[in-house]
């Protein structure tokens, strides 16, 4: 058992060195499909993480040493038009190899943030999809300067109007 943790340690390490290592230096990319339409775009992003425990001083049965990997996946279709925006967006979260023993009894507790992700979920490796953000943007609705945006989306309070003064447009 300790040998077989030691090779899938040993496979993920390996793994994410050469993953690491593959990556260009931006992994967001946005690809403008003009032969279909110049209004239709489609675009990707793919953040991973890789996490490595290993400084509890646990003599006990517990995992105190392991890694575990976490990655965020997500694609976007969006059509701009001169009257209406369309925005569809789905997200990818997963959790891989995530310790199923590291949490101690008090006054130790969970040892690491893999742990804390496990005793959460219940789960070593999990994973879920869904949709991010699905919106349709109204640009023409009767005023000048007026739209109306409804759906799910992100949202930022006060990022959405620049001031007219540059020195507060930096904060």
């Amino acid at each position: 058992m300790m040998m077989r943790r030691s090779i899938q340690r040993s496979l993920m390490v390996l793994t994410s060195i050469a993953t690491l290592c593959s990556i260009p230096t931006t992994a967001r990319s946005e690809y403008v499909l003009s032969q279909i339409s110049p209004k239709l775009s489609v675009s990707g992003s793919l953040r991973l993480r890789g996490e490595f425990w290993g400084w509890f001083d646990d003599k006990g049965p517990y995992e105190s040493n392991y890694n575990f990997m976490g990655s965020v996946a997500r694609g976007m279709v969006s059509w701009k038009d001169d009257a209406f925006d369309v925005v569809f967006e789905a997200q990818n979260s997963s959790l891989v190899n995530l310790p199923d023993e590291s949490v101690a009894p008090a006054p130790k507790g969970a040892l690491g943030l893999g742990a804390v992700y496990f005793a959460h979920n219940r789960r070593r490796n999990d994973t879920n999809i869904f949709l991010k953000q699905a919106y349709i943007t109204l640009k023409k609705v009767g005023v000048e300067g007026l739209m109306l945006k409804g759906g799910r989306f992100d949202f930022s309070e006060g990022n959405e109007v620049l001031s007219k003064d540059p020195t507060l447009d930096w904060l």
